[in-house]
């Protein structure tokens, strides 16, 4: 990095190792499944349906989150995360869904790069596999998408659609 100088100033190596993972982080390509359910119903009664957002995965499963503004996220590392845009209607579009990075400053970066208003983080998740279930119901990888849709060559019948015969 260099100082006003020109100088270059070492860089620690954990900052390096940290920036990589982030960029990781918010570069993968993924397929978004998480669809607006809207704020919940009864805590509109309480006036708390602002604090809160319920998403639907691909599954159809309904996921509750936290609303935070998108220039102030709180860092829960490991916890999903819908990035979401808000519409002139109020309705929200996510553009974004995957595990959170590691501090605020770098959830709020990656909001803004994918240009999202709000950060929903859900934390009714207790444990990793939880989470991994969540995260795959709202989001896919290109590459997790690819794999999956994969036809096997030891499937039965696979040899008589390569060959044309069907």
């Amino acid at each position: 990095m260099p100082d006003h100088s020109g100088a270059l100033t070492p860089v620690p190596f954990v900052l390096i190792m940290f920036r990589r993972r982030e960029r990781r982080i918010m570069s993968r390509r993924r397929i978004i499944h998480a669809f607006d359910a809207g704020p919940p119903q009864a805590l509109a009664a309480v006036g708390l349906a602002g604090r809160f957002h319920a998403w639907r995965g691909i599954s159809g499963r309904r996921y509750l989150a936290t609303v935070y503004p998108a220039g102030a996220p709180p860092a829960y590392e490991g916890a999903v995360v819908v990035l979401a845009r808000r519409e002139a209607d109020g309705t929200r579009v996510a553009v974004w869904a995957g595990r959170a990075p590691g501090s605020e400053r770098a959830l709020a970066r990656l909001a803004q790069m994918k240009r999202a208003s709000e950060v929903h983080i859900h934390l009714i998740a207790e444990n990793d596999d939880e989470r991994a279930r969540v995260e795959a119901d709202l989001a896919s990888t290109v590459r997790d998408l690819a794999a999956a849709s994969a036809w096997p060559r030891h499937r039965p019948g696979a040899q008589m659609l390569e060959a044309g015969n069907h």
